[in-house]
């Protein structure tokens, strides 16, 4: 709309104009746009310092203790599947797979049943459209370094939930939450795109078994991206708009200054065409 708009403009104010008004309104525009790519410099320049932050392991290491009816043993197998899926899904490789097989990769040490659960919830919470960045982080160019972990957190939670049969049970939640810096290629130079993704893990049998095997629930928040290619590849691309990247930036300093665990709620699928007419809308 707004190539649409300029263009327009410029043939109106074209049509009589004497050339020193040509002239003028060309001034006007190179002036605006200079003063754009400034404010969108600078804002980056604020992102990069706010993300410049110590690196912090991303390790099974996270302090959780068993709730009641559950082991130690059984907290810290749910913590292993959360950090393993973590880990790959913010590994560089990843923006040079096969789009069909990144969220076979990042699940790749999960039960085949967590990883097709993951594959068809995720679909269906997105509308069909592209979901793999919910658990993996997909670059238009690929890092030519590694992610840096700046925050982890973490939380374990006994639910209850009806098994196969129809009878409740107790259940076993642990959620990580970590929050990785990635260098990328911009026209403002490397700028860094931060991802706050939050993993559940959840099982009647934490340790799994030929007919038990957890469900896995992953979201993320990516921020200093643009929010429309993630519905059409899943890729993260850093944001040109000053206006949109003020506003990521307000929402990074809450997220990381938040203590401890930022909350996250694992949405029920929304309504297909509700989100159609939403993509539609922000992404025409």
């Amino acid at each position: 709309m707004t190539l649409v708009g300029l263009g327009l403009a410029t043939v109106v104010a074209g049509c009589g104009a004497s050339p020193s008004a040509k002239s003028g309104a060309g001034s006007a525009q190179n002036s605006t746009a200079s003063a754009s790519r400034d404010e969108l410099n600078d804002l980056w320049s604020q992102f990069q310092t706010l993300a410049d932050r110590p690196a912090v392991p991303l390790t099974t290491n996270l302090g959780l203790k068993p709730v009641a009816g559950f082991t130690q043993a059984d907290v810290d197998a749910l913590t292993r599947r959360a950090v393993d899926v973590l880990k790959r899904g913010i590994q560089p490789r990843l923006s040079k797979m096969d789009p069909n097989k990144v969220i076979d990769y990042v699940f790749a040490n999960q039960y085949d049943q967590t990883t097709f659960k993951f594959k068809t919830d995720s679909s269906d919470y997105l509308a069909g459209y592209s979901s793999d960045w919910l658990a993996a982080s997909i670059y238009q160019k690929t890092p030519t370094t590694a992610p840096k972990v700046v925050k982890v957190a973490a939380k374990v939670a006994r639910d209850s939930g009806k098994l196969d049969d129809g009878t409740t049970a107790p259940l076993l939640r642990v959620t990580v939450q970590a929050h990785a810096a990635q260098l990328v290629r911009s026209a403002s130079g490397k700028v860094p795109i931060v991802v706050r993704r939050t993993v559940q893990v959840s099982g009647f049998k934490p340790r799994g078994g030929p007919d038990w095997w957890p469900g896995i629930l992953a979201d993320t928040s990516p921020y200093g991206n643009a929010e429309c290619p993630l519905y059409d590849g899943s890729k993260l691309i850093p944001l040109t708009d000053p206006g949109s990247l003020r506003k990521d930036l307000a929402a990074l300093k809450i997220s990381l200054g938040s203590k401890g665990m930022v909350p996250q709620t694992f949405g029920e699928p929304v309504s297909a065409s509700k989100f159609r007419k939403y993509v539609n809308k922000t992404c025409k």
